[in-house]
């Protein structure tokens, strides 16, 4: 998964805020019906629970969550239960919604951005849309570290830009 920008030292204000996800975000006990039957209830339910004692996500964070989600097209066993995998994995196994997830939101020096010529390429960072994929450039290690870690390799999803007069509003999650 290719990155649409990696932020250097001098693209933002300032340090990065640095957060964890909501706990109420998380999802470690799914259940998704589907299957619609001609009179139009929902047949079938494929559930999951991450709550493997001691490692589960349930037993990690002493949360239950609960997620009931109505599948109205899906028809076929396969899809639904990719679908719930992608939610909810039985035991300890970690799907993106039953851990916590770093979060950054910071602001912009402006709206080119330092790397704005990127191999011969115009590539301004004004263009950057919800879900691109975006990283902090290592130098930040020098600067701050991820909870203790390196920037290095980190990708995050944009989840909420602003743009201002000369500057955007970036807000991101790792995943």
């Amino acid at each position: 998964m290719k990155s649409s920008y990696a932020f250097q030292t001098n693209d933002i204000q300032g340090r990065p805020l640095l957060s964890k996800s909501s706990l109420s975000d998380i999802v470690n006990d799914f259940k998704l019906k589907y299957h619609k039957s001609p009179k139009g209830n929902l047949q079938l339910v494929i559930e999951r629970a991450n709550n493997t004692a001691g490692s589960g996500s349930q037993a990690v964070y002493n949360t239950v969550n609960e997620l009931v989600m109505d599948a109205d097209y899906i028809a076929d066993e396969t899809t639904a239960r990719l679908l719930a995998d992608h939610w909810c994995k039985d035991g300890d196994d970690k799907s993106f919604w039953s851990v916590l997830h770093n979060v950054i939101e910071f602001e912009t020096v402006d709206l080119r951005g330092v790397n704005f010529w990127n191999a011969g390429v115009f590539k301004p960072i004004l263009g950057l849309e919800l879900t691109d994929i975006i990283e902090l450039h290592s130098d930040w290690d020098n600067i701050m570290k991820c909870y203790g870690e390196s920037w290095a390799g980190k990708k995050f999803k944009i989840t909420s830009i602003t743009r201002k007069p000369w500057s955007l509003k970036i807000k991101a999650i790792e995943l």
